[in-house]
């Protein structure tokens, strides 16, 4: 008797997209199961950011199909989908002395400051500072906070270690790691960094100019002396 297959949080057929005339994602297919956290790891021009947009439905795929959570990601479906996931962009910078404090951006994801995830991330000290003021790193947490206060089920993260340097990147990832494992969702994190991978992420998916080139649990896909140069070489 089959065994019942694990549900797909979200899922590629056969995507392809074109930026212009360069085709940036060529006929990938993939799936991610609910409660998993995948990297997906490639070098910058891989097509990472390009994927996941597609799963927002910002990218409309030139051929393929996309689904999050069983539904097909479409103009029609598309805003019913991102308000049921979250998505944290390769940084959110405001000027200096733009009259924004943390609590405003918090506050943005459920129209008010959620005292629990305020908490569980550790910024109420931060709530009456300026957002244009703070770090990178409790930029990350502040936007971190934003989204959680959500309730996703799916959460997508593009590079989140632009603007941080090693440290502040390294606290951010025990960060994610420690919510991931306390909230259940599913988790996509895009990187193109192959040291500092989040300890809680199992599974890696390579992209290499817009093809998948390896896909596996994490210790198999990244062993290997050739490893650094089937990627990056």
């Amino acid at each position: 008797m089959e065994r019942n297959k694990p549900e797909a949080a979200a899922k590629a057929e056969r995507l392809s997209f074109f930026a212009g005339k360069k085709q940036v994602l060529k006929n990938i297919s993939f799936e991610v199961n609910k409660g998993e956290f995948m990297a997906v790891l490639g070098p910058n021009g891989a097509g990472k950011t390009s994927l996941i947009k597609a799963f927002l439905g910002f990218n409309r795929p030139a051929s393929g199909r996309v689904f999050v959570e069983g539904t097909e990601v479409s103009p029609k479906t598309a805003g019913e989908i991102r308000r049921r996931t979250a998505y944290l962009p390769q940084s959110f910078d405001v000027d200096r002395n733009f009259p924004i404090l943390v609590k405003d951006v918090v506050s943005m994801g459920c129209g008010y400051v959620n005292d629990a995830v305020v908490k569980e991330l550790n910024i109420r000290a931060l709530l009456e500072r300026p957002f244009g003021l703070i770090s990178g790193g409790e930029r990350q947490k502040a936007m971190l906070a934003m989204v959680l206060s959500r309730n996703p089920s799916v959460l997508f993260f593009d590079e989140p270690n632009l603007n941080l340097d090693p440290f502040s990147y390294r606290n951010f990832l025990k960060v994610v790691s420690s919510v991931y494992a306390k909230h259940g969702l599913t988790v996509i994190f895009v990187t193109h960094l192959v040291t500092n991978m989040p300890e809680a992420c199992k599974r890696v998916l390579v992209l290499k100019e817009g093809e998948v080139i390896r896909d596996g649990e994490k210790e198999k896909v990244m062993s290997g002396k050739n490893f650094m140069e089937a990627v990056y070489g």
